[in-house]
């Protein structure tokens, strides 16, 4: 099983080159010391604190996690080793 590491500390959104630290946490797998394939969880809120963290959680522990509508106080960069389900979104699937 993958060995994933938790981390918080504040950190500016990828989509925010030079923009402010937000809080954040980050779920690395150990065997990317670069975190170069992390998750990266953002919050502004402490009900978005709450959810960040079960987020992690469930991230570090299987590598998928659920988000639920009422979690708008998250925004979740998710890695591409890892998953995350947004429930109640509209999802379309497409075949190629």
């Amino acid at each position: 099983m993958m060995r994933r590491r938790i981390l918080k500390y504040p950190a500016a959104r990828p989509c925010d080159v030079g923009g402010p630290a937000l809080p954040h946490i980050q779920v690395a797998d150990e065997d990317d010391p670069a975190a170069e394939t992390a998750t990266d969880i953002f919050y502004t809120s402490r009900r978005g604190q709450q959810a960040a963290e079960r987020i992690a959680r469930e991230i570090a522990a299987c590598g998928v996690a659920l988000v639920y509508p009422c979690e708008r106080d998250v925004e979740v960069f998710v890695g591409p080793l890892h998953r995350v389900i947004a429930i109640g979104e509209r999802v379309e699937a497409c075949d190629e």
